[in-house]
């Protein structure tokens, strides 16, 4: 009796131990099955982020015209220009040719091209800014600015078919000055860097010809 009493103790001891070793075994298992899923998922969004980042869109920008402009100058014609950044880049600036004869009411209906990333078009972080400014020689004078996150200037053209001709009030810092700036834009479809940088190259090549000069 004292023997199969052991036996059986001996018995329920294994198997409770058995049990728990699978119990154990089991939780190990999940919990590196759940680690392998997580790292699995944030490689997976680290390469969207990577291809988001590969991805960009050509933005068409044309500075159409503004109008009654506060005067900067008092006795002598305003002759007006204006100056484009986008996300503080001084590398991406860009400018329109001075306006001699419109004075507070200058027209330059003038185009320049950007790549904009596509995570630009995403988050309300990246910033258009349109500052203007009176020609004069002894140091252009500030007149007002126009700034508008490219988010929202995407999400109001996106409906419309990617376009869209705006007119925002302009800005003296954070104050609204006088006047009005029109200007049109479009966005380009998504594109990755490499054929958008392919599609530049070629566009300037046949400009300028193979040996460099302006064909006749």
């Amino acid at each position: 009796v004292v023997s199969l009493s052991l036996s059986l103790s001996l018995s329920l001891s294994l198997s409770l131990y058995i049990y728990i070793y699978i119990c154990v075994w089991k939780s190990l298992t999940l919990k590196r099955a759940n680690q392998a899923q997580r790292k699995v998922a944030r490689e997976r969004e680290r390469e969207r982020e990577r291809e988001r980042e590969m991805e960009c869109r050509n933005l068409e920008l044309t500075l159409n015209s503004a109008n009654d402009l506060r005067e900067v100058r008092r006795f002598f014609k305003m002759k007006v220009y204006a100056k484009v950044f986008i996300g503080g880049n001084k590398t991406m600036e860009k400018r329109t040719p001075v306006d001699k004869h419109g004075q507070t009411n200058p027209a330059w209906n003038y185009t320049m091209n950007y790549a904009v990333g596509e995570s630009w078009v995403e988050h309300h972080g990246t910033m258009l800014v349109i500052k203007l400014y009176c020609k004069r020689k002894l140091g252009d004078r500030y007149i007002g600015e126009v700034h508008r996150s490219l988010k929202e200037l995407y999400d109001y053209a996106y409906p419309i078919g990617g376009s869209a001709v705006v007119r925002f009030p302009l800005n003296l810092g954070s104050i609204e000055s006088q006047g009005q700036l029109c200007f049109s834009y479009r966005f380009g479809e998504k594109v990755s860097i490499e054929k958008l940088m392919l599609a530049e190259s070629i566009a300037s090549f046949l400009l300028t010809g193979s040996g460099g000069t302006t064909p006749s």
